[in-house]
């Protein structure tokens, strides 16, 4: 149930005045895109003893920063016309840009933003690490993004419950080895191939459309 809420929140800050980022971006999201930091939370909170309110507030922002470094990562080098340029660079960016402001606004009505400042820790090496890569620099993928915004997660949940940063952190990372390759599953391409999930992982029929 932890997650089916996590997602259904989620899936809120997908829209966009009656059409969604689904519809405005050519990206393949996975099933691992929506529900592993949901999931990390989750199961921090029995590391941590976090309220689960908190605890599901901390998993949907992390789900919201990393979907916004996911749109921005996805980036095409070369566009060959106007509409491509527009649906492969701009729009990207710009529905990167709205869910980082959605990310903005929900850690601030859930009052965590005493945490801002490690997801900033977070977005600085992300840009840096990303730019790089786009310019050839350095080997750079959403995996490295994924395990240092994990890192970031444990250490905001740590700090909040008032534990050991070194004993969770140490939790969220072995959680990430056994979990995040195999949680990759089938393509998301819809609210109702997001809604297909919920049902199929945690037998809800929470509608999110």
């Amino acid at each position: 149930m932890f997650e089916v809420i996590v997602v259904r929140n989620l899936a809120e800050a997908l829209r966009v005045k009656g059409s969604s980022v689904f519809e405005l971006v050519h990206h393949t999201f996975y099933e691992r895109d929506f529900i592993f930091f949901a999931r990390l939370t989750a199961h921090l909170s029995k590391i941590t003893g976090c309220d689960e309110k908190d605890a599901m507030e901390f998993g949907k922002l992390s789900e919201l920063l990393y979907l916004s470094s996911l749109l921005h990562f996805s980036l095409t080098e070369v566009t060959e016309n106007t509409e491509q340029l527009r649906a492969e660079k701009q729009m990207p960016v710009l529905l990167g840009d709205l869910l980082y402001g959605r990310f903005i606004t929900a850690l601030t009505e859930s009052g965590k933003t005493a945490y801002l400042p490690i997801y900033l820790a977070y977005l600085k090496h992300f840009n840096v690490d990303g730019v790089d890569a786009l310019e050839g620099r350095m080997s750079y993928t959403m995996d490295d993004a994924a395990a240092l915004l994990t890192e970031k997660t444990a250490e905001v949940m740590a700090l909040f419950t008032e534990c050991a940063v070194e004993k969770v952190l140490a939790e969220a990372n072995v959680y990430l080895r056994d979990h995040w390759e195999g949680l990759r599953g089938e393509k998301i391409s819809s609210f109702a191939a997001l809604e297909v999930l919920l049902q199929k992982e945690f037998s809800q029929g929470a509608m999110v459309c």
